[in-house]
């Protein structure tokens, strides 16, 4: 807006200029436009001028920040991310749907991402969660039928609500020729009755459509009479007795004979005072300390694992000076 004369040409002295609007004369030091921007703010106004950019520059960084303060609209990519990570945190560490209402977990997702606003549980348990789980279905459905045989292993178990479930895993071996494991459904029946397992069993074949033109589908179970007829019932086979279930029956027998019962109870005795008492617990720390045997807790095994009962036996031999110097100390109360 400011040149040297009327005429465009170069003033000798430097030291006027000329405003190209209104030709008037300013004084001007080499170096120092002060001169021409009061001139200019003060006549013309509606020019601008490389100060007036650099004092609108900074309201334009202050507006910034307020898109950022924008809440994601619930069809947005990034609102649509969230979601789905939440619906697999929920999944895949098996936590309550009642998660997405702890002021925690609401607090973290406010400090994480303050746009995003949380849909309620419902949104979770009908909607995030179901298209989870149906997406994840067909992808392990595509790699099932891409295997040229399937066997499975199924088990029955009883909750602590009394409730009877069925578990069926599909084993097979994918393009890349790697071992595969993959539970396919746990589902609810009526009881563990041969009929009700044979039943779940011929869904679980039909839903995931194992079938194939040539071949059979072994499975695995323990050797209880009614899982061992529920394959034979769903026409699936051969029926293969689980090799560790042949095992804990073996041991189970020979832990019954009446003198290993009878020095199994008195060691369980033992272990479960140490448990239970917290004089006992105390002071059996302290004899590990002495003796050098390391802090390790005695283990209480599981009637119907025999495994568990060996770890017991195991851990009592380790621990053996310390538990009979605890077992001493006149400050342990035994009954």
């Amino acid at each position: 807006h400011v040149k040297r004369d009327p005429d465009g040409k170069r003033v000798v002295d430097k030291t006027t200029t000329v405003c190209r609007r209104c030709h008037a004369m300013l004084n001007y030091v080499s170096g120092n436009t002060t001169n021409m921007t009061v001139h200019l703010r003060r006549h013309h106004p509606d020019a601008k001028t490389s100060g007036g950019r650099e004092k609108q520059q900074p309201s334009m960084q202050q507006a910034l920040p307020e898109s950022f303060r924008q809440p994601f609209t619930r069809d947005s990519k990034r609102a649509k991310e969230i979601d789905r990570a939440i619906a697999t945190f929920i999944a895949v560490d098996m936590r309550p749907f009642s998660v997405v209402d702890n002021t925690g977990f609401q607090e973290m997702l406010r400090v994480l991402e303050p746009r995003y606003n949380l849909p309620s549980r419902t949104y979770f348990t009908e909607t995030a969660v179901p298209a989870l789980y149906n997406e994840t279905k067909a992808k392990l459905e595509t790699a099932v039928s891409a295997a040229p045989a399937v066997a499975l292993t199924s088990d029955g178990w009883t909750s602590r609500a009394t409730q009877s479930f069925l578990t069926v895993t599909a084993h097979y071996i994918d393009p890349e020729w790697q071992m595969k494991s993959s539970v396919l459904q746990t589902r609810l029946i009526e009881s563990h009755a041969t009929d009700d397992l044979a039943k779940a069993l011929s869904e679980a074949v039909e839903d995931w459509k194992l079938v194939r033109a040539k071949g059979t589908i072994p499975v695995t179970t323990d050797n209880a009479r009614n899982m061992v007829n529920a394959v034979t019932a769903a026409g699936l086979g051969p029926q293969i007795g689980c090799f560790t279930h042949t095992i804990n029956i073996a041991a189970q027998k020979g832990m019954a004979v009446q003198k290993v019962s009878h020095l199994l109870a008195k060691m369980r005795k033992i272990v479960t005072f140490f448990h239970r008492s917290t004089t006992g617990h105390n002071v059996l720390k302290k004899k590990q300390e002495l003796l050098q045997l390391g802090e390790k807790k005695l283990i209480q095994d599981v009637s119907t694992r025999w495994n568990s009962t060996h770890d017991m036996m195991e851990r009592y031999l380790e621990q053996k000076a310390a538990v009979f110097a605890a077992m001493a100390d006149n400050t342990v109360k035994k009954n």
